[in-house]
């Protein structure tokens, strides 16, 4: 995995991490601005929203304009295939 890939999940992984709450019960927690600009109606109060931010995040750090996709995405085509493993992992 390329270095700034690796930051980019790194990042992402210090504002979203999970924990069990009082009851048992899975939740996430929020613990950097990283993810504002991503939530709708900058309000994000479920987990599957909090999700949705990042794999926007993702998303829009990965394929957000032809410098970025020339640069990053371009010469790794695993990208995806690291998006949908941090995805299906958030949403187990």
């Amino acid at each position: 995995m390329d270095d700034k890939i690796c930051r980019t999940f790194f990042a992402l992984r210090n504002s979203i991490y999970n924990n069990l709450d009082a009851t048992g019960g899975y939740q996430l927690i929020m613990n950097q601005p990283v993810l504002n600009g991503y939530f709708t109606n900058n309000n994000c109060n479920i987990n599957l929203e909090k999700i949705n931010a990042g794999c926007l995040y993702l998303l829009d750090a990965f394929f957000k304009d032809s410098s970025v996709f020339s640069s990053v995405a371009k010469n790794n085509i695993n990208i995806v295939e690291y998006i949908i493993m941090w995805l299906s992992y958030m949403l187990n």
